[in-house]
């Protein structure tokens, strides 16, 4: 489980072996512009996939988008799921913006 923490001034990341709720994760950094979760496949957050040379498709179910570059074929992705380019930084915080879970 890993937390990273962004706010105007600073990065703050922090890597856990043991569980954590989101309200344990927004109380550690009390004060961010964006907290970007990984690992934590339970909680109710909207989910980028990141996939490069090969599609793993037990993951579509998990994921509101996928972030890929040209060795993935589009046609292989289900059409319920955004597709964001990999190497289209902005692309992928337009998407965030746009659906990021507000707390």
């Amino acid at each position: 489980v890993g937390g990273f923490s962004a706010a105007a001034d600073s990065l703050t990341t922090i890597f856990k072996k043991d569980s954590s709720t989101i309200d344990e994760l927004i109380s550690i950094f009390n004060d961010f512009d964006y907290l970007l979760v990984e690992g934590l496949k339970t909680l109710e957050l909207p989910r980028i996939s990141i996939f490069r040379n090969k599609l793993d498709d037990s993951y579509f179910e998990l994921s509101n988008a996928l972030s890929i570059d040209d060795t993935i074929d589009k046609k292989d992705i289900p059409k319920s799921l955004d597709i964001l380019d990999l190497n289209n930084p902005l692309e992928i915080i337009k998407w965030i913006d746009k659906n990021a879970k507000r707390v």
